[in-house]
């Protein structure tokens, strides 16, 4: 982004979601999901594999649930945790630069992701995060999941009281149509970032996401969020 003294932006507000979005975790998690898998000895059919990355983004519960009904939920976290942790993922491509850029700036700035709030702040913490963030709203915070508007109402909470004109003046940027649904909800304006995504620009579009909403990059939101000033 431009640097300057004194900034008026449209934006005052961006909700990230986290996964795919701000780390590089969309492939690499599915994969890491698979990996777990084998070494539980679930068997991984392509219509698993399907039904899985066509489900990718909600409640951890709902994956392993869809997948194996039989199996331990618990169990199979606690080894996705567990390993998780030990291979943290790196951020994709500007979003220390831009997270951070904007901060400074004074947006406001949200996380809402369906990890538990022990991963999402291994997570954070590792790539230096954190400090950024003026609320995270993690899985185990609220009895309501994506894309219920409803797993943001502290996030809602906070925008009605710091923005004049929200939700006009905030953005919900994503990966996925589960994020896509939860900033329709919410009444925000959806940003889905192809880079760490498991779709393509032609599925969003397919699925019905304007593709003025769809941007390549990170760098490319920066450029859209420039385009405002």
């Amino acid at each position: 982004m431009k640097n300057s003294e004194v900034l008026e932006v449209t934006y005052g507000a961006i909700i990230w979601d986290l996964d795919g979005t701000i780390i590089d975790s969309g492939r690499a998690g599915l994969a890491r999901f698979f990996i777990v898998a084998r070494q539980r000895g679930l068997p991984i059919t392509p219509e698993i594999e399907q039904d899985v990355m066509n489900k990718w983004g909600q409640h951890p519960r709902k994956l392993v649930e869809s997948a194996w009904p039989e199996e331990n939920f618990d169990e199979f976290y606690a080894d996705w945790v567990k390993y998780d942790s030990i291979h943290p993922h790196r951020l994709l491509e500007g979003a220390n630069s831009l997270i951070s850029e904007l901060a400074s700036w004074g947006f406001y700035q949200a996380v809402s992701t369906s990890r538990s709030r022990v991963t999402t702040l291994k997570q954070l913490n590792h790539n230096g995060l954190t400090l950024y963030f003026n609320r995270i709203v993690c899985n185990d915070d609220t009895n309501y999941k994506k894309p219920d508007p409803r797993s943001c109402e502290t996030i809602v909470q906070d925008l009605k009281e710091r923005i004049e004109n929200y939700p006009e003046y905030a953005l919900y940027v994503g990966d996925s149509m589960t994020d896509y649904e939860l900033a329709c909800a919410l009444g925000v304006r959806p940003i889905l970032i192809l880079a760490g995504s498991l779709s393509t620009r032609e599925e969003f579009i397919a699925s019905g996401v304007p593709e003025d909403n769809i941007l390549d990059s990170i760098q490319a939101l920066s450029d859209l969020l420039d385009a405002d000033l």
